[in-house]
Formats: structure tokens, C-alpha cells, sequence
């Protein structure tokens, strides 16, 4: 059998609560995740992943959970054939990847996509995932800040 700590492709995400130390495993599908952030009232996450072990050539995804595990994972996406990560071959060298941010009202979430030797930023709405750019310009968008307002 092999060592359960060297299967990257078996991730999983757990919730731990910080006053009792319990932990609680949210059901995702196999497949290697990244960058997992709360959305600003706590009640989902949003993570980047992949779908399959040994599926390496696949493309990266926003993935949301509810944080309380009420329903399955939902690659919000995948439907737009896009790669999430911030590793782009051009002149200037990769972007680093960046965890995907929420919105102040929780509604969108931010985060960098790979495309023709650019990275760009884009938002996608976790109710209806219409997908809108950002910043769609040739480069790479490195680490993007907003300030409270989010302008």
C-alpha cells in the first residue's frame, strides 16, 4: 500500500474549530487543491483544484464548498475551459499564484488565469458564475490588491 502522505493527488480540506481543536472533513473530489480562502462571512471556501489523480495535464479550477460541508463542491470553471494559476512562459517570468479572494460582499471571487503567454485576473459570481475581466491586458498580473471599497 503506498504512504498516504506522498499522494498529492488525494488532497482533502478540513475545517478545524479553533475553540474545541475538532476537525471536520469536507467532501471533495480527488484531485490535488491549492490556495483554499473564506469567504468574508465564513460560510463557504474557495479553493483551486484539479479533478482525477494522475490527471496532471488537466486544467486548474475554482472550486467553492460550503464551510459547514451542507452540500458537494462546486467547480464554478470548468465550463469556461480556462487554467487557473498564475505560471506563464513569456519574457518576463511567472507570476506567482495567488489564493483566490472574495469579494467584500461575498458574491465574487478573484483570481488569475493563464492564457496565450499572459496572466490575467477575473472575477466569476459564485451564484449565477458569469465570468468578467479584470485586468485583461497583455503581461502578467502579479499579486493584485484591492482596498476595503474594492476599487
Amino acid at each position: 500500500m503506498p504512504d498516504p502522505d506522498l499522494q498529492p493527488d488525494r488532497i482533502d480540506l478540513f475545517v478545524m474549530d479553533l475553540d474545541s481543536g475538532d476537525t471536520r472533513k469536507l467532501e471533495t473530489p480527488i484531485g490535488p487543491k491549492d490556495n483554499s480562502t473564506f469567504s468574508p462571512d465564513g460560510k463557504w471556501i474557495a479553493y483551486i483544484a484539479q479533478i482525477g489523480e494522475g490527471e496532471g495535464w488537466r486544467n486548474h479550477n475554482i472550486w467553492i464548498i460550503p464551510s459547514d460541508g451542507s452540500q458537494s463542491a462546486k467547480n464554478l470553471t470548468e465550463k469556461y475551459d480556462l487554467h487557473v494559476n498564475g505560471s506563464t512562459l513569456n519574457d518576463n517570468g511567472p507570476a506567482p499564484l495567488v489564493s483566490p479572494f472574495w469579494s467584500t460582499d461575498g458574491r465574487w471571487i478573484y483570481f488569475q488565469i493563464v492564457k496565450h503567454g499572459n496572466t490575467l485576473l477575473m472575477k466569476i459570481n459564485i451564484e449565477t458564475e458569469e465570468l468578467l475581466p479584470v485586468i485583461d491586458v497583455l503581461g502578467v498580473v502579479g499579486k493584485p490588491m484591492f482596498d476595503k471599497s474594492q476599487t
